[in-house]
């Protein structure tokens, strides 16, 4: 149970472009980079020690972010790539990829606002690009005016 989630938690970071973005990028993972000693023929067992070697590398600086596309995400998807395979976790196997932790996909990165956009604050109209930058990918909703409540700053201390 214990290497299912490992497993299942190391495969959270974007597999996005992967595939393609490998062959046009070079990645070199170092030994000290790959979990030593974990097999699944060896009955290993998670640790925290080894939970937090893998949490750091994953979020390290070398990653760069882990952008679709990008190095540091290719990077992050060889590791992981990797790993599985030190567990001995089975690949899957497609015509495009052959026998592969990874599976090819296709994801819109990003959009143009198109003409027309505008948003009406009372009586105050904005326009793009004039006065107004829409961002984000989602579709038009009301926005509700209600009170602004302050719920901290996500810290946890010993002391509450």
């Amino acid at each position: 149970m214990k290497k299912v989630f490992l497993a299942a938690l190391l495969s959270l970071p974007s597999f996005s472009s992967v595939q393609s973005s490998l062959a046009q990028t070079t990645v070199v993972l170092s030994k000290g980079d790959v979990a030593e000693g974990v097999s699944s023929k060896s009955a290993a067992t998670v640790s925290p020690d080894s939970l937090l070697k893998h949490i750091k590398f994953l979020a390290s600086d070398r990653l760069e972010g882990r952008g679709s596309g990008e190095p540091g995400n290719n990077l992050a998807a060889l590791y992981i790539a990797e790993h599985f395979k030190s567990l001995d976790l089975k690949s899957f196997s497609t015509a495009q990829t052959g026998e592969s932790y990874f599976q090819k996909f296709e994801i819109t990165t990003g959009l143009r606002a198109g003409t027309g956009n505008s948003l009406t604050l009372g009586k105050k109209k904005f326009t793009s690009p004039e006065t107004l930058v829409p961002l984000g990918i989602s579709a038009s909703a009301g926005v509700k005016s209600e009170d602004v409540v302050f719920v901290g700053y996500g810290i946890t201390t010993k002391d509450g």
